[in-house]
């Protein structure tokens, strides 16, 4: 059994948790957590496939649209891993 100082602790927990990241507050709620936001990939996977993308496009067609688009795509997934290592420290 949780002492009243032990039941606000973890109130207090959950708060925090439910106030950064809701979606897995929810799924711990529901029994089938998410994973943590720090650990999802969504956005690293999806500028891996714009990449490719537009590598591909540079090989295909040799456009300068598409080399800026992979310039574009190479910036922004530098800065990402950037702070998302900057996030986690």
């Amino acid at each position: 059994m949780l002492s009243e100082r032990e039941r606000q602790m973890l109130e207090s927990i959950e708060a925090d948790l439910s106030s950064v990241d809701p979606r897995f507050a929810a799924g711990m709620r529901a029994g089938r957590p998410l994973a943590p936001r720090e650990y999802r990939r969504t956005w690293t996977v999806l500028l891996a496939v714009l990449g490719v993308l537009a590598f591909g496009a540079i090989l295909i067609t040799g456009h300068p649209l598409a080399v800026v688009a992979l310039v574009i795509v190479s910036i922004t997934a530098v800065v990402r891993f950037v702070f998302r290592g900057l996030d986690t420290a």
